[in-house]
This record gives C-alpha cells, structure tokens and sequence, in this order.
C-alpha cells in the first residue's frame, strides 16, 4: 500500500501540463453608483444655548461675511431671500439665533437685522429723501399690561399691540437657516400698513406721531425705489447677551468684521433698481469713509456701561452710509424735545432743531446729512455747546473719565484734514474730483443739489428762514441771498462750479490734484545726494513752478536786523518773483552713541535754506547754489564766518536801530564725519506767493520791516505746501522705513495742512526722524517720531481698542488756546489698535526691518534732560525742578560750542564746559561730581567732530517699550515691559543695561505677534 502511494505521487510530480481550457464569457455590468457630492467647507456659526468653543470663538472674530440678496417680494410683511458667505466662498450657517428677554413679548434675532426705507422725491428745490418704514416696535410686557410710560405712543392707553418708535430695526420676524448658507426671512411688520398703523397711535407726553413722518411719505409705494438695509454684528451665539433669555453668562466675543448691506429695489417689480433710470440717491460709498474709519464703525459705539451685551469701545456694525441712511432720517426726532438755545449756540442735548432754523421748524439732528456733515465740521462749527444725544462727555479734570462719547461733542472734534475738501467724501465720477475714485450714482449732489439741510450743517452759524446769523469766515451777517423758505433758489447763487470752487483745497493734493485758478503750484525732485571731496554735502534737484522748470532765483539783499546789528536777508526778497520765503536743503545721519557704533536712528541733522545758499558772500551764506544742465546743485557749507559781536557793542532800547553786531552769529560749518551712517538728504519748505490768489484765501503779503522792528512779523500771502523730497546718499543705506506718506494722507489728504504743523512743510512722515530723533525731549516728554506720534494718534478714546490705552494725558507741546490740554482729546477714527492702517506690512512686529538683528542698534528715547518747572504740560513721570543732566550732542569740528552746565546726581551743578570751539574727535564725559573730562580720540569719539555724552542721570526708555508705552501706559502694561528687559523713564546708567526680550513673543511669527494681536 505504501509503495502504490510512493508511485503516485511520483507520477504527479513529473507529468506534462494539460491544455488551458476555453476562457468563460464576461458577465453582464453592474449599474454606475450615484455620485458622490464634493465636501463643502461650511463656516458654522453655532447655536446661543451654550458657551461656543475656542475654536468656535476664534471662528467668530475673524468671518467676514459677505451678503448676496436674491430676491425680495412684498405682498404684506416683505420677504427676503439671501445668501451669506464668508471671505473664501464658503457658506455661514447659524444666523437663525433668537434671544427673549424677560421684559420682551417677542423674541429677536440677535446677530442679524434688517431695514427698509422708501425713497420720496424731493419738492421745491430740495433733495430727495429716505423715510423709514420701521417706525413701530412690539410692545413690551410692562405696556401690554397696560403700563406706558411718559412718552410710550402706542395704539391704546389699556391694552397696546404696537407702539411708535424712531427708524429701528426688524429683527423680530421669521428667519429660515436652509443650512447651506442660504436664508429666507420674513419681516415681523408689515410695511404695507405703515400708515395705516401709525395713524392708529395715540399721542403721549412729547412724543407725537406726527413726527414718524406725514401720512404721504408714510405710505407703501410698490413703485417707489426702496432699499433693504441688512447688518450681521454683535457679539458670537453663547456670549454677551446673545444668549436665549438675553442675559449675560460669559464674556462678549465680538465679531471683528461686521457687514452692511444696502440693496436698492422697485417692489413692484421685485428688480434692482438701476441708476439712470430709477430714482436713486447713493451720495457716498463705504469705501470712501473706509480711508480714515479702517472699514470698520463709523458711529454706535458701545458705551462704557454697554448694555447690549458688547464691550466698551468697541464697534457695534454700523459701517456703511448707505446703511445708515436708512433709520438716520428726520423721523428720529420722534419723543424728543428741541435743543435750548443760548446766545451763541445750545445748552443741553441735542437730539432736535430750535423752532424757525429751517422752514419746517425743529428738524431732526440726527437727520443723516446733519450728522454726518457736523461731526466732520467739528471744532470749526460757529454754534456751540453742541451735546449730540445727551452723550457728550468731556471732563478734563478726570481724564480717565472721558470716554468715546467725546466724539459727540461737535466742537471738540478735529477733522485730520481740510474740510471744505467735499470731494474727499463725494464723488460722481473720479474724473471730476480728482484722487477719490469711490465714485456714486448721485455722487455730485455737494456741488449739483445743495440745500439748506446740507449746506447749513456746515455754515450752521446761517438762520435761512429770517437770513440772520453769521458766515464762517465772520464777513458777512447772515446769508447773502436773505432769507429762503424753501431750496428752489439755492442753484441761482451757488452753481456747481462755484461750489466746487469754494470747497476744496485750493493747493494740489492727493485727493484734490487740481489747482484753483490764482494759486500756484510748486514742487520739487532730488536728483542726487553726494559728498564732496571736504565731506560736504551736495543736493541736486529741481524746481517746478506751475509746470514749467524754475531755472533762475534771485540773489539776496541783506539789511541789518534793528535789535541785534546782524547782516540779514531782506524780508522783501522774492527768489522767485512774487513769492517769498522758499525751501531749505537738509541732511541727517547718525554718529556712534551710548556705545552704538552705527546707530539705526538719526541722531544728527544739519541745514542751509534755499536763501543763504543764495547769498553772495560773508555771514549768512551757509553754501553755493548753481543751475546748470537742468539741475540746481547745492552746496552746503554752513557758515564759515559767521558775524562776532563787535567790541563793547550793547543791545539798542528799541525804537533805537543797532549800530554794530551785539548777538554773535555763530560760525557753523556743515560736514559729515566718516563714521556717519545713513547720510539722507532732503528739500523741505514752502514758498509763499504773495498776491493774485482769491480774496477769500486771505490778504495780500505784507513784510516785515527788521531794520525797524524786528519784532512785527510779516503777514498774508498764501503758503504753498510743496511735497516735500528725500534721497539716501550715494554710496549709504537708508533708515529703515516703516510707514508711507499714502498711509497718512489716506486721513489727512496731505500731511501737515490740516490740522496744520510746521506751515504743511513737513509732510512725509519718514522725514519726521530727520528732526524728531531719539534725543529731543521737552517737559519730561519723548518727542522722538516713535514716540509722539503715537502718543498724539492714541488721544483719550477707546474705539476698537482695550479700555487701557492711554491713561494719562499726552500733554506735549500744549497750552496755547487751540490745544490747552495737549492732544488728550484725540479722536483716532479708525481702530486704534490696527497698526496696519499707519504702518508697512511686517515692520512692528520688525520682520521686514531686521527682526534681532536691528534691535541692538535702535537708540532709546531720551525724556527727561535738565531741571524741569512744573506745569500743566510737564510729564507726570519726572520731579520737578530735578536736574537730570545733559543729553548727547555732536558739534561738527570747527564749529562754535555753547556753555554746557551738567548736573550731578544731588541736582547741583558741577564744573561747567565753557563756550569752544570744537575739535575734532573729542569725547566730553562727566563724572558723578559733575566735573567735565575731554578726552580726544576717547572711545565713542568720531573723527571730524565733537561728542558730549549724555550723563548717567538723564532719563530715557528702552526703544520698543517707548513706542508700546506710548499707547499702553497702564501700571500692568509698565511691569510687563519692564519685566522682560525694557526700561521706561529709566537713567541711562541702568537702562543702557538691560536687554528687550519683547521680540521672542512679539516678533514675526511668534505666538503674540504684534502685527497680528493689532489687527
């Protein structure tokens, strides 16, 4: 048996393979499965009856949602159908969230909100206008119970349904979340009713119906342009008061970009309506008031003790003009008494014009023309005592009792630039207005339609029912035209080319690149920034006057000054004729300091106007000024000579005229050192032309007569605020940049005109540095660019910000009538804390200028140098009276040093430096006991001039912290800098020290970066 099995197997192990067999037939195939749907990334906004997540919260914040209405239908309550996305396309579900509190009888959606208003044509000369629909609210469950209050208007004293409010919003209606980012909400009023229902309310107290608006304008017209308003905001479901009952369990999560819509409609046809054919009236875009208010509110911010749920300071949605436009009607005078009147303007609040102002008598202030035009007319309004909703708040003596509600005092708002420039806002088309290209359909109303409503908000110093009153510019009592009852004969005097005349900036600017016939436009170009072969600097550049190249200036006379014997330019020298004054041509750099071999901030700047470049020899020439192939080229040598006191000379008693020089003029030689870094020229200055320009810029020029009275100044003329321009030199890298001249004049048109400083000279804000450089202090303040600007733009308000910023008043450079307290009344109209809208991307966090590297290399703010006296503009942070010492200076070898007394550390005097000349390569050091010691070729010394280093005992900050601790100056804010190596108002002995730490969690890309926490 074995060995049959042992065959077996044998053999089938070495047979041949058989024949593959036929293959089978393919079966039938199976039926295609259906396919699949791609994955939509749904933005879910969540539901309001639990505490969202982290991520949920953080969700929140940052959606941008992005409104597209699909139709609309008004057969009674009006029904909406749209669509939200955010930013990348992706459907925002979640808005269906509704909240009831207990005084409530119906329910409210808690993050979205709609309105609607009918637009009525406008009779007699006047502009159309917006009436509100939404003009009734639910009632209460106090009133449905009977119970009204003083001014409730409802339909019945016993049992109201309804009662009368000014222009709301209509959340209370039926909003269906299809959960694909499409929504259908039904309006909770029937706006087909109106008037119907309005007619119904019975007068209470001093609220009267009549005020919602006549039974005419009231009225549902299918056929009248209408325009839905929509506004998404509000703090995320769970938080705040978004919660089912309204009340408040965990902290407001504030959504960061709220949307406005205004969508234009004819309801009988359910269509767009369509500029050119349908009525419209859209005077302003979003984007035009974006510039200066970041696009993010530009009004109904939150109050310190908010009750809606949102944090003080910060914006509540409202965002878009045309929004706006839609409640801010004159129906918002609804329950409120007119202003009381004083001698001069109002006592009170402001809520509704005194009887006669206009025709219609007691018109609303929060009509939206009105408002708008006087919150930007501001401190120039003739009126006073304005209190815009009882809001007002200004309390100096408690500065940090003021709060955002500063902005409703009319005149004590500044507007960052020129107001009578209407086409900053206003714009039909870019063409006609110039750099505004956020051009409207009815854009041209400013010039086309005026009426007494928009143009009196303005010139509110103007009764046009009697004529009575006084201009703005004080000429004329009253309106010229006399008294109008209504606006039919506005166009007969003010056409639009005279308006357009007579309010914009009659200089060339970025929004108003146009020149007004009579003013003349000059500007300059830099060609080259050199050294000669004596280390002198050499500017070449051009002048262009009215277009044309300005190839000739007149040499100079001098006179002698009266008071001090001195050679000076005659005050009636005219470079170019016609026009006096001029430019002068500057350079700055840095030379070592405080052990910094090659300093990132200037800390030397020399200068020689366009004049004594001009002059033919002697004291005051300060260089040489050529024109040849094109090109001016300047010189500068500074004043070799100089003017010395003659012997025995004495100061005359005036009116006596000076026979010999009794005020030295120093000789003051310009050259840059070798060591120098960052060598930048410029051509700063303004030339003033002197007639032909229209009477109402102001009075011809008249000079000064210095040979006579030095102390009457020359008067009139019109200064031409020419751009000013700068150049690294040849063969030097440039300061960091870390800002645009476009950012600023994006609020201020163009930098220094209004509000204006230094004659609209300086107007490019990286040549702030030139002379604002880390060693200028006054009072015991930092007036370093980093410092004061921030500190200026900081003010006193919390919009978009922490309740921290500021809190103590920046009184720099203040006590003159116009600023007697400093800029701590500074409205910043944007977010405060969006670095962005003033900085190049990526340069406060220093990634794009260095990052650790440039750190070492900044100089820290000097604030506090010698004995200050105590006064209202004084810092707080110093004692007064203490002498803190001197600070760093370089004299340029050669040229004349001042006495210098330093301080030691008791505040006692030590040996003084007395008047030298500089020599080349000189440290002045000064020991604890004050005594001076001169070192030459000493460390830190810089061949070609003289050093004084700063004493141990002046105060400065670390370079960051000064820049943070201009707007975070809160005791927690102080001790976190502090603690991770900063220093404020330190000595430098102790400060130069320390190390900043702040980019380890601030910088580029770190957990806390401080470009990203200021969005």
């Amino acid at each position: 048996m074995a060995g049959l099995l042992a065959a077996a197997l044998a053999g089938c192990g070495g047979g041949s393979d058989g024949t593959n067999g036929t293959n089978g037939t393919n079966g039938t195939n199976g039926t295609n499965g259906t396919n699949g749907t791609n994955a939509v990334a749904t933005v879910n906004l969540g539901s309001n009856a639990a505490p969202p997540t982290a991520a949920a919260a953080a969700a929140w914040t940052a959606v941008a949602p992005q409104v597209t209405v699909s139709s609309i239908s008004i057969n009674s309550p009006p029904v909406v159908n749209f669509t939200v996305k955010d930013a990348a396309g992706n459907p925002v579900v979640g808005l269906a969230g509704y909240s009831q509190s207990s005084t409530a009888t119906v329910p409210s959606l808690t993050n979205i909100a709609f309105t609607m208003a009918k637009l009525v044509p406008g009779t007699n000369g006047a502009p159309s206008k917006w009436v509100s629909y939404i003009v009734t609210k639910p009632v209460t469950v106090a009133q449905k119970a009977g119970t009204l209050g003083a001014n409730d208007v409802c339909d019945s004293a016993t049992a109201p349904t309804v009662c009368g409010t000014f222009p709301t919003t209509d959340a209370q209606g039926t909003l269906v979340d299809n959960g694909d980012g499409t929504y259908k909400y039904t309006f909770y009023r029937d706006v087909t009713k109106v008037d119907t229902i309005v007619a119904s309310l019975i007068d209470k107290g001093a609220a009267k119906k009549a005020d919602l608006g006549t039974a005419a304008d009231l009225k549902y017209d299918a056929n009248a342009t209408t325009r839905l308003g929509i506004m998404i905001s509000g703090s995320a479901p769970g938080t705040g008061t978004n919660t089912p009952t309204g009340v408040q369990t965990v902290t407001p999560v504030v959504m960061a970009n709220t949307v406005n819509v205004a969508y234009d409609f004819i309801p009988a046809t359910g269509k767009a309506a369509v500029p050119g054919t349908d009525p419209t009236r859209t005077i302003v875009t979003k984007n035009s008031c974006a510039a200066c208010h970041a696009g993010k509110g530009i009004g109904h911010v939150s109050i310190t003790s908010a009750s809606n749920g949102i944090p003080a300071g910060a914006f509540v949605g409202r965002n878009d003009p045309n929004f706006c436009v839609t409640c801010h009607t004159d129906q918002t005078k609804f329950g409120f008494a007119p202003v009381t009147t004083t001698a001069t303007g109002y006592s009170g609040a402001y809520y509704r014009l005194p009887t006669g102002t206009v025709d219609s008598g007691q018109e609303a202030a929060f009509i939206y023309p009105r408002l708008i035009h006087q919150t930007h007319m501001g401190d120039l309004l003739t009126k006073d005592g304005y209190n815009l909703n009882g809001h007002c708040t200004d309390n100096t003596a408690t500065y940090n009792a003021q709060s955002s509600g500063l902005g409703q005092c009319f005149n004590k708002v500044g507007f960052p630039q020129e107001r009578r420039n209407c086409a900053t806002c206003h714009t039909g088309t870019a063409s006609t207005t110039g750099g505004n290209t956020n051009a409207t359909a009815n854009g041209d109303n400013w010039k086309n339609v005026p009426s007494r409503l928009a143009c009196g908000a303005c010139h509110d110093g103007i009764n046009f029912k009697d004529g009575t009153g006084n201009t703005l510019n004080g000429v004329y009592a009253g309106h010229v035209g006399g008294a109008k009852a209504d606006d039919s004969q506005c166009t007969l005097c003010h056409g639009p080319a005279d308006i357009a005349t007579y309010h914009a900036v009659p200089v060339a600017t970025a929004n108003n690149p146009k020149v007004i016939a009579g003013v003349s436009s000059i500007s300059y170009a830099i060609k080259s920034v050199t050294l000669n072969a004596s280390n002198q600097p050499v500017v070449t550049f051009t002048i262009t006057k009215d277009g044309a190249a300005v190839t000739s200036l007149a040499v100079p006379t001098l006179v002698t000054n009266a008071a001090s014997g001195a050679q000076v330019v005659s005050p009636t020298y005219e470079p170019i004729a016609g026009f006096t004054s001029g430019p002068s041509i500057y350079v700055a750099y840095s030379v070592p300091q405080d052990g910094n071999a090659a300093p990132a901030d200037f800390n030397v700047s020399a200068s020689a106007s366009l004049t004594n470049l001009l002059v033919a020899a002697g004291s005051p020439k300060a260089g040489t000024l050529a024109y040849a192939a094109g090109v001016w080229t300047a010189t500068l040598t500074g004043d070799l000579v100089g003017q010395p006191v003659g012997a025995g000379c004495a100061k005359p008693v005036a009116p006596a005229v000076a026979a010999c020089v009794n005020a030295a003029v120093l000789a003051s030689p310009i050259v840059v050192p070798a060591a120098a870094k960052m060598l930048t020229g410029a051509i700063i200055g303004t030339f003033t032309q002197k007639t032909g320009f229209p009477a109402y810029l102001g009075a011809s020029y008249v000079a000064a007569n210095v040979s006579v009275n030095p102390n009457v100044s020359a008067s009139g003329g019109f200064v031409i605020p020419s751009m000013l321009q700068k150049m690294t030199a040849t063969g030097y890298t440039g300061r960091r940049v870390i800002t645009a001249t476009a950012k600023c004049n994006a609020c201020h048109d163009q930098l220094g005109t209004m509000p204006n400083f230094h004659g609209g000279a300086r107007n490019d804000p990286t040549a702030c540095a030139f002379c604002h450089t880390p060693n200028r202090n006054n009072a015991g303040w930092a007036v370093d660019s980093r410092t004061f600007i921030h500190g200026i733009h900081a003010g006193k308000q919390t919009n978009g910000a922490p309740s921290t910023i500021r809190t103590t008043p920046y009184t720099w450079n203040a006590g003159s009538a116009t600023n007697p307290n400093g800029w701590e009344k500074t409205l910043y109209p944007g977010v405060i804390k969006n670095c962005s809208q003033c900085h190049l991307d990526n340069t406060v966090n220093f990634g794009a200028t260095g990052g650790e590297t440039v750190v070492p290399t900044l100089l820290g703010p000097t604030l506090a140098t010698g004995a200050t006296t105590a006064s209202a503009t004084s810092a707080p942070y110093i004692t007064s009276g203490w002498n803190y010492g001197n600070a760093f200076s370089y004299t340029v070898a050669g040229a004349t040093v001042g006495a210098v007394t330093p301080a030691n550390g008791s505040g006692a005097a030590g040996t003084a430096v007395a008047a030298h000349v500089a020599v080349s390569g000189t440290v002045n050091t000064v020991a604890a006991n004050g005594t001076v010691t001169s070192t030459v070729g000493g460390a830190g010394s810089v061949a070609g001039g003289e050093i004084f280093v700063p004493q141990p005992s002046t105060l400065i900050s670390s370079p960051i912290a000064s820049a943070c601790f201009a707007c975070h100056d809160t005791s927690t804010a102080k001790a976190h800098m502090t603690t991770n190596g900063g220093a404020i108002y330190e000595a430098r002995s102790t400060a130069l020290t320390k190390s900043e730490g702040c980019l380890a969690c601030h910088g580029q890309g770190k957990d806390f970066d401080v470009a990203v926490v200021h969005q």
